[in-house]
């Protein structure tokens, strides 16, 4: 449901959402809300990045909202996987902050922890070991009003 969506992931600090935002690029298949994509070059098609693109401001699943999404009126950030659907995204500046569910320990085991340099693989952010990340700072580790922990990123 779009009301647990909108905990995962938001744009904290710094952002224009006039003009940050683009609705032009495609997803043919389920992206989670939030994550990292990147559009490939000749069809504009998005997938999960492995650098910087944009953060995905919609949910892209295979059926799109349900029923009972749409008679709550919960469906606004949810797309279907389509070739001929545009999905929402957000264009990353640096110095910019974003909160996010979507930090993970990376392969060299550093723990998630205030002040980690951060990489980006699979379209979150990882942990790098020896200060080596270079696309995020973790600025603050919180806890929502649903006991969700999400991560305050500075966009490096």
């Amino acid at each position: 449901m779009a009301i647990l969506m909108q905990t995962v992931f938001s744009p904290r600090y710094g952002f224009d959402l006039e003009k940050d935002v683009i609705n032009s690029f495609k997803a043919t298949g389920p992206l989670a809300y939030g994550k990292i994509v990147e559009p490939a070059n000749e069809t504009g098609i998005l997938s999960l990045g492995n650098d910087y693109g944009y953060f995905l401001l919609e949910e892209v699943t295979e059926d799109g909202p349900s029923l009972l999404e749409h008679a709550l009126g919960n469906f606004q950030y949810e797309k279907k996987a389509s070739a001929n659907t545009a999905v929402t995204v957000l264009i990353p500046r640096k110095g910019n902050i974003v909160r996010t569910k979507w930090v993970v320990q990376g392969d060299d085991g550093v723990s998630v922890a205030v002040g980690n340099l951060l990489d980006i693989a699979n379209g979150v952010y990882v942990t790098k070991a020896n200060n080596s990340g270079t696309k995020g700072l973790l600025k603050a580790i919180v806890t929502d009003s649903l006991g969700n922990t999400l991560y305050d990123v500075e966009i490096l």
